[in-house]
């Protein structure tokens, strides 16, 4: 009987590009994977040359978590943020955020994993424009904007990369985030943990993220700014730019990319006797 584990992955890129990564985990263990998402994450999914299941439009991301299937079956939950007791749930729960950013999570049962972050890197083999390429080449690194704050960026007279810049917008995270200076963003986890994984500074743009809190608890972000101004966030990158926060930044990045999410959570899945061996996976393949 072929092995198949179905992920069922609602919301946008951010809430999809996770589960892309554990599935071509899981691809190269041997197993055939299928991820139910929506229409418009139909390229990130095939384009990782994974089988796609269509979902309907509608489908959202439940409140902190979403679910892992296997068979049909919802087996495994997966939360891409603290904030829900595993305790409390039912099954095998993958906390897939890294214990080098979350905070502390003490008493977790046997049916729950800390695995680090699932990071799927799209910028392999990815080719920057003439023009981003003549741009970051052109003098120091820049700063990432991953929100949109023009008037500030023109304002400050920043030279930056990303959205509402005037190149950058489309460069995968993976590929940008290490040949710039800081990163500006709004504290999402996507943006968070990959500026967190370059090992580069972070200004967060509102206060009301968990990732906002811990960037700056941990030294690698000044304070968040609930209201940004051009004189302030001049100041938060003014801070980006000490020797002590980049340090810190740096240090977090190399604990980050040592951690191996999918890894882990392959680990854990076999632990729990929630997949085969990896060699009657691959042979499973074939019958």
């Amino acid at each position: 009987m072929e092995d198949v584990v179905t992920i069922v992955a609602p919301g946008g890129r951010g809430d999809v590009q996770p589960f892309v990564a554990l599935g071509v985990e899981l691809d190269r263990a041997g197993h055939r994977v299928r991820i139910a998402a929506r229409d418009d994450m139909a390229d990130l999914v095939t384009g990782a040359g994974l089988e796609r299941l269509r979902a309907a439009d509608g489908l959202r991301p439940p409140p902190g978590d979403l679910v892992i299937g296997r068979s049909g079956r919802a087996d495994v939950q997966v939360h891409l943020r603290p904030g829900i007791d595993p305790a409390s749930q039912n099954g095998p729960a993958l906390l897939a955020f890294s214990p080098s950013l979350a905070p502390p999570i003490g008493g977790l049962p046997d049916h729950a994993a800390v695995t680090g972050f699932w990071f799927y890197d799209s910028g392999e083999g990815w080719h920057p424009s003439a023009e981003l390429e003549a741009f970051l080449e052109s003098g120091p690194p820049p700063v990432y904007m991953g929100v949109g704050a023009p008037h500030l960026v023109r304002e400050i007279g920043l030279r930056a990369v990303g959205v509402g810049c005037e190149t950058g917008a489309d460069a995968p995270l993976d590929w940008l985030l290490p040949r710039v200076a800081a990163a500006v963003h709004q504290g999402d986890a996507q943006t968070a943990s990959a500026a967190a994984r370059a090992g580069i500074p972070s200004v967060v743009l509102g206060d009301d993220t968990i990732w906002a809190a811990r960037l700056h608890e941990l030294g690698a972000a000044p304070p968040p700014l609930a209201e940004p101004t051009a004189d302030s966030l001049a100041s938060a990158l003014e801070a980006t730019g000490t020797q002590r926060m980049r340090a810190v930044a740096e240090r977090l990045g190399r604990r980050i990319r040592s951690e191996g999410g999918t890894v882990a959570a392959l680990a854990a899945l076999r632990a729990w006797d929630l997949l085969p061996a990896p060699e009657l996976a691959s042979a499973s393949r074939y019958l």
